[in-house]
C-alpha cells in the first residue's frame, strides 16, 4: 500500500506483533526468574544478547542508509526479524504497559488505575497547548482509556472461536485507515 499511495511521507509502519512478542518474551523472563526456574539466568542472557544483535544491527544499517524512509521502514523490517526493546511499535513504554497490565490483571482495580493513569499521560503530548487538533487529530492515544470498560467484562472463558477472524480484521482495517488517512493529507 505504501508504493500505491505517492505521498512520500507516508507509510504503514504498524507491527504491533513484535510488540506482543517482546511482551510475551519478558512476562516469560520474569515468570521464570520470581518461580526459580533453572535456567532463568540462560534465558535472560539469551535475550540481553537478542537485544545487543539487534541493536548493533539496526544502528549499522541506519548509520550506512540516507534516506530518511529506509532508515524508518528497514529498522522496522529488522526489528521484526530480531524483536527489539527500542525498534517495535509503541516502544518500550508500551512493552512495559503490557507487562504491568498482565501482573495487574487479577487485581481488577488496580489494572484499571494502572491502564487510566498509562491512557491519560498521553494528554501530557498536548501540554501546554490543549487545542482541539492537539487532543482529538493528533495525540489521540490517550483515547484507548474508553477501551477499559471492554476489557473489564472479560471472564476467563473462550469466546465463540472468530480467532482467524482478527489475523484478517487487524491488516485490513490498518490498510482502509492508510487509504482514507492519505486521501484526507
Amino acid at each position: 500500500l505504501s508504493n500505491i499511495v505517492t505521498t512520500p511521507s507516508h507509510g504503514i509502519p504498524n507491527n504491533i506483533f513484535v510488540t506482543f512478542l517482546l511482551m510475551g518474551l519478558l512476562i516469560d523472563l520474569i515468570e521464570k526468574i520470581l518461580s526459580g526456574h533453572k535456567n532463568a539466568r540462560k534465558y535472560v542472557l539469551a535475550f540481553v544478547g537478542l537485544q545487543i544483535v539487534s541493536s548493533i544491527i539496526i544502528f549499522v544499517f541506519e548509520s550506512h542508509s540516507v534516506d530518511v524512509l529506509d532508515v524508518f521502514y528497514g529498522s522496522r523490517f529488522i526489528g521484526a526479524l530480531l524483536p527489539n526493546l527500542l525498534q517495535n511499535e509503541g516502544g518500550l513504554f508500551f512493552i512495559i504497559f503490557g507487562i504491568v497490565i498482565y501482573f495487574t490483571k487479577e487485581r481488577k482495580w488496580l489494572m484499571s488505575l494502572c491502564y487510566c493513569l498509562f491512557s491519560l499521560s498521553f494528554l501530557a503530548e498536548c501540554a501546554p497547548t490543549f487545542t482541539y487538533e492537539n487532543v482529538w487529530i493528533y495525540h489521540y492515544q490517550w483515547l484507548m482509556v474508553f477501551s477499559l470498560p471492554i476489557m473489564l467484562l472479560y471472564n476467563h472463558k473462550k469466546g465463540i472461536g472468530m480467532k482467524y477472524f482478527f489475523y484478517i480484521f487487524y491488516p485490513v482495517h490498518i490498510a482502509l485507515l492508510f487509504l482514507i488517512g492519505s486521501r484526507l493529507m
